[in-house]
């Protein structure tokens, strides 16, 4: 998974990062340096039901984020990445199935050996399922309703 993130390592060190990365209890994306995914570990697919096949060379952003997710958040994300700095916040995205959760998350860019940008790390982790998908209709809350469950999060 990080052989793009490391250079002139041992295969040794190699193995152990990638051990790592599958197995942290943290959802993990490696994107190239335009956001296109290269991959994700197991525990991103079973936050989002997204495999790597489904994303694997497109935006994690086009497929989680919907008409909750917050739109200034996004632009705070897209300067800090146009920047090339760390991002870390939360933002209320989307699973494969249509259930919404509360995502917890740090983007940061890896830089290689020349100091260019080679590639960005997304770790994620699930603060709170916040509403039920239902098979019959979408979860449509009202702004008061909205207000009620995440406060302050939402501005």
């Amino acid at each position: 998974m990080a052989h793009a993130l490391i250079e002139k390592r041992s295969p040794h060190r190699r193995r152990a990062l990638d051990g790592v990365l599958f197995n942290l209890p943290l959802g993990v994306v490696i994107s190239d340096p335009e956001g296109y995914v290269l991959n994700v570990n197991p525990f991103f697919t079973s936050m989002t039901g997204y495999t790597l096949q489904e994303v694997k060379h497109d935006t994690v952003e086009k497929l989680l984020n919907g008409p909750l997710t917050d739109v200034l958040a996004l632009k705070k994300i897209a300067i800090s990445l146009g920047q090339k700095t760390q991002f870390m916040g939360q933002l209320l995205h989307y699973r494969k199935n249509g259930s919404i959760f509360l995502d917890q998350y740090s983007i940061s860019p890896i830089f290689n050996s020349a100091g260019e940008l080679a590639n960005f790390i997304s770790l994620s982790q699930v603060m709170t399922d916040m509403i039920p998908h239902t098979s019959s209709s979408k979860a449509m809350l009202s702004v008061d309703e909205m207000d009620a469950l995440f406060g302050s999060q939402l501005s």
